[in-house]
């Protein structure tokens, strides 16, 4: 239908907010030589430095997934270690890398190799790093496989929940993304499925609800999606709606967005920003009520339950406040702990959020991994 409409019809085009198709990163390392900033407190798990500089994907370590952890305040001894950037620095070994047998320790993560010339090695004094890469979580649990050749991805690569789960399913070539690209969600349902050329998405794209239901099909010449009609309409207004919020213009951006809701009553995506309009307003109640729609619609949409869980802090901050009822106090603090639990579980967490609630909601004591 859609190579049809780009065939017979006036092409138009129109970029698709990025939120719908940013992937996880398997790309070179922002951050290569920490010695170059001083840092007041690095972790190193598992052998891996962290610092302000490297991308977390995990903010918070619970103590039953620590096998060893300590602390090195010592500054001769930090300099001897080839560490004197830091004061403190907070060295952890997880159960999960315990458990891990020798022959997978010894695979090298992205965040142990070093970027040069947009090229990763093990040396920069040798050549481009050519072999396989796993990364992982920073409690043990593997995140990503993949292949690096001549210091540029090749290959399939593939991205997990940290159930385990496969999450993505990638090509590359030469270090872009090329061919195939899958996402699926945690019970192994396709989510989204299209196709890369020279890291640029090509060809029909779609997507679809944790429910089964379709959420797009689209077109994409050099990823930007060609449409006409209704649907041209119904994105133009979406994305006027998101100019609108990045201006910081949220009633502007309200108002768009109610009118994109007119052609289409079904997309999570509008009652997410909507809401998140509504919190920047501290109209919290309107705010909740619109990212539980987005969640009726997608209950796997985890922009849309972070959202709700800082939203349900703060009026449950308001509700105490204002002494509300203890039954609707409770029933909300209840409602926070589910969702957090549910972060938990798609491994995205936030250290406000753990400083709030996760030892409540959970009974585990945990760890913040906060380098600064």
């Amino acid at each position: 239908m859609h190579s049809l409409l780009i065939m017979t019809m006036m092409k138009t085009w129109l970029r698709i907010p990025a939120l719908y198709f940013i992937l996880l990163g398997l790309a070179i390392p922002a951050f290569t030589i920490a010695q170059q900033t001083h840092f007041s407190k690095i972790f190193q798990i598992d052998g891996i430095i962290f610092t302000q500089t490297t991308d977390l994907s995990y903010a918070v370590l619970f103590e039953d997934e620590i096998a060893n952890m300590q602390i090195f305040t010592n500054k001769q001894e930090l300099k001897n270690a080839g560490l004197g950037y830091t004061d403190t620095l907070v060295r952890i070994t997880t159960k999960a890398y315990n458990a891990r047998p020798d022959s997978l320790k010894i695979i090298p993560s992205q965040l142990t190799l070093k970027a040069k010339n947009g090229k990763l090695y093990k040396d920069t004094t040798g050549s481009p790093y050519t072999g396989p890469f796993i990364n992982y979580f920073i409690n043990g649990k593997k995140e990503a496989t993949g292949f690096i050749s001549d210091g540029l991805m090749n290959g399939q690569a593939q991205l997990y929940y940290p159930d385990g789960h496969l999450k993505e399913l990638r090509y590359y070539k030469n270090g872009k993304q090329d061919s195939t690209s899958e996402e699926y969600f945690r019970d192994g349902t396709l989510k989204e499925k299209g196709q890369y050329k020279d890291g640029m998405k090509e060809g029909e794209w779609q997507s679809w609800y944790s429910t089964g239901e379709s959420k797009f099909t689209l077109t994409f010449l050099h990823s930007s999606a060609v449409m006409d009609g209704p649907e041209f309409e119904f994105y133009e207004l979406f994305n006027k709606g998101l100019d609108q919020l990045n201006n910081k213009k949220y009633g502007a951006a309200i108002r768009q967005f109610k009118q994109a809701n007119d052609l289409r009553n079904d997309y999570d995506e509008i009652f997410f920003y909507r809401g998140l309009c509504y919190r920047m307003q501290e109209n919290y109640d309107d705010a909740l009520a619109d990212l539980n729609e987005a969640l009726n619609i997608e209950p796997e949409n985890v922009d849309a339950l972070v959202q709700k869980v800082f939203v349900g802090l703060t009026a449950l901050g308001n509700y105490r406040k204002n002494n509300y009822k203890k039954s609707i106090v409770d029933e909300l603090q209840t409602n926070i702990c589910k969702d957090i639990r549910k972060l938990i579980d798609h491994g995205l967490f936030s250290v406000e959020i753990a400083l709030h609630t996760t030892a409540a909601c959970t009974g585990r004591k945990f760890i913040v991994v906060e380098p600064y």
